[in-house]
């Protein structure tokens, strides 16, 4: 297990502290022992300093324990929530300092409060083993409470895409062979050699891959088998990833396993700069307001909209949610996207992102039944009958147990690359006053209202017509005000 310095003074430190007092040792009794101050021997014991080697030797000596144990990377026993910590690689692949909390601080409350840290972070590990929760759930999480902190908007990441697609020439109004060529044009600027093939022909364990990188970054593998908005965008944050400098990145399209918070952040950093190029800020701005002003809701004016960017209807979904609470003030809003697998003809929410903590739909791990009644489920079994490319709709939904209710917009499509699965995906504005001024056709009777809820489980609508399962009574989001309430007519 790699570490980087910080941690391994933090690791080292904790050991130290452990084996001064099981011998009974207070810091100037150590300082005796090795002719070391007090000061200095709690600054390693806080992960503050690293001592050389021949100091770390007097200590062992000091202490009666060999040199080799002594830096090894091993907790004693009553660390062990430390262990786990450092081998689930959360202290090593979170940036504290992210969310205002200096990693140092972190450590020294692991190492001066070893028992109260272990009864709080080990609650929050056994809930993560309960629900089967992995470190890529964990940064997936801290990712979106990131976005959340800044309401999706990153003007840094916006101004260096303008200077790229200026530098590059890369016009995202051109045809899209034209913004293709640019963009490989830009990667070949930068040392990064492109070879789009069918990476089956590779390896048939690469068949399901979008692309890959090889030799340090330097070879790029751009699969033949998707569209050109996939690729477009694809080679747009492979930019992104050299003009911002981000080293630390996934190797391939598979974002999973990864080794550190970095990696997911720099992919999401890399993947904002795409949509800004392909996306330009001005021009969206601009296209939102006319569709919103406009009288009446027109699926053929948001049909061209869609039509009009080179990137995919996924993109331009998620574009929205940098776009919309910087210059419109929407800020209470969520993206979801939605798979169904014609195999196992399972539904399952795959992305999402909540910005104002609306109380609206969240995935929900298991085998929980979301509800028929979502837009995007319904376009979705649109998309199966019809057969057709793409399925378009809104819809305003409202949920009872949370009083809140919803503007979505939503798509479904097929994806050539993934011939097994339906991919649907929504953007859900929450309704009130603010919406009520920016859209003006927001209570039209084209429009089309439903009460939803989360899962068929979860969910207490009576007589529901599309229930595919009863309600599970633990489940139910409303029974403990049912108790509550019945005590208060008992006092």
């Amino acid at each position: 297990m790699l570490l980087d310095q910080e941690t391994l003074k933090f690791v080292f430190g904790m050991k130290l502290r452990g084996l001064r007092l099981d011998k009974g040792l207070s810091l100037k009794d150590l300082a005796k022992k090795t002719g070391l101050s007090p000061s200095y021997l709690n600054e390693i014991e806080k992960g503050k300093k690293s001592p050389k080697t021949e100091k770390i030797l007097m200590l062992a000596e000091a202490l009666g324990e060999k040199y080799e144990d002594l830096i090894s990377l091993e907790l004693k026993r009553d660390l062990n929530l430390v262990q786990s910590l450092l081998d689930k690689k959360f202290l090593t692949g979170v940036p504290f300092e992210l969310f205002g909390v200096p990693a140092a601080t972190v450590f020294e409350l692991l190492a001066e409060k070893p028992k109260k840290m272990r009864a709080l972070v080990g609650t929050i590990l056994e809930i993560a083993r309960a629900h089967n929760i992995h470190i890529d759930d964990f940064y997936f999480a801290l990712l979106r409470s990131y976005i959340d902190m800044h309401d999706n908007y990153f003007p840094s990441l916006e101004e260096a895409a303008k200077k790229s697609s200026a530098e590059y020439k890369i016009h995202w109004n051109a045809k899209p062979e034209a913004i293709k060529a640019a963009l490989v044009k830009a990667l070949e600027k930068n040392q990064i050699q492109v070879t789009e093939q069918d990476l089956a022909e590779i390896s048939p364990d690469l068949k399901e891959l979008l692309y890959f990188c090889a030799d340090r970054s330097k070879k790029f593998y751009l699969s033949n088998k998707i569209e050109i908005s996939e690729q477009i965008f694809i080679l747009a944050r492979e930019l992104g990833f050299k003009k911002l400098q981000l080293k630390t990145r996934p190797q391939s399209s598979l974002v999973s396993n990864l080794d550190s918070f970095d990696q997911l952040f720099n992919h999401f950093s890399a993947s904002y700069f795409a949509s800004s190029i392909l996306i330009p800020e001005d021009e969206i701005v601009q296209d939102l307001k006319i569709l919103f002003e406009a009288a009446e809701w027109s699926q053929v004016s948001f049909e061209n909209l869609l039509a009009k960017y080179p990137c995919s209807y996924e993109s331009f979904f998620h574009r929205m949610t940098q776009i919309l609470p910087k210059h419109f003030g929407l800020r209470h809003l969520f993206f979801l996207r939605y798979e169904y697998d014609l195999k196992y003809k399972k539904y399952e929410v795959v992305r999402e992102l909540h910005l104002a903590n609306p109380e609206g739909p969240y995935s929900v791990k298991g085998n929980e039944h979301y509800c028929s009644r979502w837009l995007i489920h319904r376009l979705t079994k649109q998309q199966l009958q019809d057969n057709s490319k793409t399925s378009l709709g809104v819809q305003r939904s409202a949920y009872p147990h949370s009083n809140n209710e919803f503007l979505i917009l939503s798509a479904a499509y097929a994806r050539p690359h993934f011939q097994q699965t339906v991919t649907s995906i929504c953007i859900g504005l929450l309704v009130d006053g603010n919406l009520e001024k920016k859209i003006k056709w927001l209570s039209s009777p084209k429009i089309a209202a439903q009460t939803v809820g989360e899962t068929c489980e979860r969910c207490a609508i009576k007589d529901c017509s599309d229930r595919a399962v009863p309600l599970d009574s633990q489940l139910d989001p409303e029974r403990f005000d049912r108790i509550f309430k019945k005590l208060q007519t008992m006092q």
